[in-house]
């Protein structure tokens, strides 16, 4: 069924890795406070995914949002996330966000 293919000559096995784990993620690795800010703010939009599925603002009579306010923060949500997580150029860094991204 399967079967192994021969390793052209002049190609590094790392290398071929390095290069199908930036072409399947795509995404940056950012370390110390920009990694942080990704950490803190997936966390914040994940409880308020479950503040708003929840009956806990009609308990309290505080958060209630309607359809359009909850669709405009979710996806602020997901830009800024977007933005932080995935380089705008394909020659930008990805150990680190730059100023222009």
């Amino acid at each position: 069924m399967s079967e192994v293919k021969a390793q052209p000559a002049g190609v590094d096995l790392e290398e071929l890795e390095q290069l199908v784990a930036e072409a399947d993620t795509g995404g940056r690795h950012p370390a110390g406070t920009v990694g942080r800010i990704l950490l803190w703010v997936a966390v914040a939009w994940s409880l308020f995914q479950l503040w708003y599925a929840s009956p806990l603002p009609f308990v309290f009579g505080f958060g209630i949002l309607n359809d359009t306010e909850a669709r405009a923060i979710h996806l602020g949500f997901a830009l800024f996330l977007t933005f932080l997580a995935y380089p705008a150029l394909r020659s930008s860094p990805r150990d680190h966000v730059p100023l222009l991204d």
